[in-house]
């Protein structure tokens, strides 16, 4: 059984702060709690995902329709470890992207949704966010968290800091997607349950 703190909602509007964030004890184990966190953020989001799919089904309608999604960070984007799709379910791999961060660097939403997991799983700052599309994206590692479950965010809104690095994952469904195909010149996203592959700005298709 997961054990996570109990969600913060909209009525309690105290930011939470990870009590490790200046322990050398807690940055020495910062990979195996990240580990156990994107583990359980998983299994997470996989249940609240299925309470709420109706609520957050696509919609039919154009392309258009897709919400626009943007780094969050602000400023100048390091990816210091991006996406490798693991050949299989528990194969090796990077279901997210890993941004290089300062000291207590603003973190903001990757695109606008409505606010489903905010706060420590296995102790590491976790965000959840449900976009209008279907799609869902998670931030980890983060240090500070200024937002509550239920909250409604846009695009660029500050939801805390993180320091060092953090974590962006996204999914259709069950599928993850590359989160830099979503604010690249690739097309819009895809909507929920229909995942394509889709090539890196940088790639081109023979």
């Amino acid at each position: 059984m997961v054990t996570t703190t109990p969600a913060r909602t909209g009525h309690d509007r105290q930011p939470w702060i990870d009590p490790n964030r200046s322990s050398p004890t807690g940055r020495q184990w910062l990979r195996t709690r990240r580990y156990l966190a994107l583990t359980a953020v998983v299994g997470l989001c996989l249940v609240v995902g299925g309470a709420s799919s109706s609520a957050h089904a696509p919609t039919s309608g154009p392309a258009a329709d897709s919400p626009a999604f943007q780094p969050p960070v602000v400023g100048a984007v390091n990816v210091v470890d991006g996406f490798r799709p693991p050949a299989s379910r528990f194969g090796a791999g990077n279901r997210a992207i890993d941004l290089a961060v300062g000291a207590d660097e603003t973190i903001v939403a990757p695109g606008s949704g409505s606010v489903a997991v905010a706060g420590p799983v296995f102790g590491v700052g976790t965000i959840s966010i449900d976009h209008p599309n279907g799609l869902r994206s998670v931030l980890t590692q983060m240090v500070s968290i200024e937002v509550a479950v239920g909250d409604q965010v846009e695009a660029g809104d500050a939801v805390g800091t993180a320091t060092g690095q953090v974590s962006l994952s996204t999914r259709a469904g069950r599928a993850y997607l590359n989160p830099e195909i979503l604010w690249g010149e690739s097309g819009p996203p895809p909507r929920s349950g229909r995942a394509r592959l889709v090539p890196l700005p940088s790639q081109g298709i023979d």
